[in-house]
């Protein structure tokens, strides 16, 4: 009946607030209480507290806990994290240098794990090109 979220502006709590609860036919007001938290750490921290019942988090987060005592009940579809973006009026040379930066960054680079090692979780994996259609899930989680 207690459910911790991320940000209201996090596309994690809105995917599980406007997508999955209406899918699975229920009500906001089915639930006794809903919390925002500004970061995903406070919601796992509520839950473990049980001052929730349940949360929405990324799962990277989770397994980096080692901890029995919680339980994942429902994955998202996979979605794209936020992407890196520049104005249109950006030097397109500029652009193109820092976007073949990244790329370089990609899981299929045998260093990746070694040049990465001291990144944000969020991005240790690397970076791949991101199309347009990868972001449809957050178009439709936005109506």
């Amino acid at each position: 009946k207690k459910l911790a979220l991320p940000s209201s502006q996090s596309l994690s709590s809105n995917w599980l607030l406007k997508y999955e609860l209406k899918r699975n036919k229920i009500k906001e007001s089915d639930l006794e209480i809903i919390t925002n938290f500004p970061h995903h750490q406070s919601v796992i921290y509520n839950v473990l507290n049980k001052r929730y019942d349940a949360g929405v988090t990324r799962e990277y987060l989770l397994k980096k806990l080692n901890t029995n005592s919680t339980r994942i009940i429902l994955y998202s579809d996979p979605f794209p994290t936020a992407p890196l973006v520049v104005t249109k009026n950006y030097p397109k040379e500029i652009i193109k240098e820092i976007k073949n930066a990244f790329l370089k960054l990609n899981p299929q680079n045998p260093d990746l794990l070694n040049l990465t090692k001291d990144f944000d979780n969020e991005f240790i994996h690397g970076f791949v090109e991101a199309t347009d259609k990868e972001y449809d899930i957050v178009r439709r989680i936005s109506k």
